[in-house]
């Protein structure tokens, strides 16, 4: 897996290529919360995105929960195929802030 992040300001748009698994998840994790806890808002893109386990699918539902409590926006964009059909597996679709 591989992370990158572009920041605007206020405004970050988080990258990820590559496969989320219980191997490395926890790096997605440490950078979401440090980009959330910071006050920025997020773009997630996941559109290179190969694989996603559920150590992954648990860093998307965290980073929600995040943003809520710290009341910054957060959303994941551009799902690649795969992500999307976990997501809808999980009936994550309806609850996760996706765009």
């Amino acid at each position: 897996m591989e992370i990158k992040i572009n920041n605007d300001g206020d405004f970050s748009t988080i990258n990820v290529f590559g496969e989320i698994d219980l191997n490395n998840s926890n790096e997605l994790r440490v950078k979401l919360n440090d980009e959330l806890n910071s006050g920025k808002s997020i773009k997630l893109n996941l559109a290179e995105v190969t694989y996603i386990d559920s150590s992954g699918v648990s860093c998307l539902v965290e980073a929600t929960q995040i943003s809520k409590k710290n009341n910054t926006e957060f959303s994941i964009i551009d799902l690649s195929e795969s992500v999307k059909k976990v997501l809808e597996l999980a009936y994550l679709d309806k609850i996760l802030p996706i765009k």
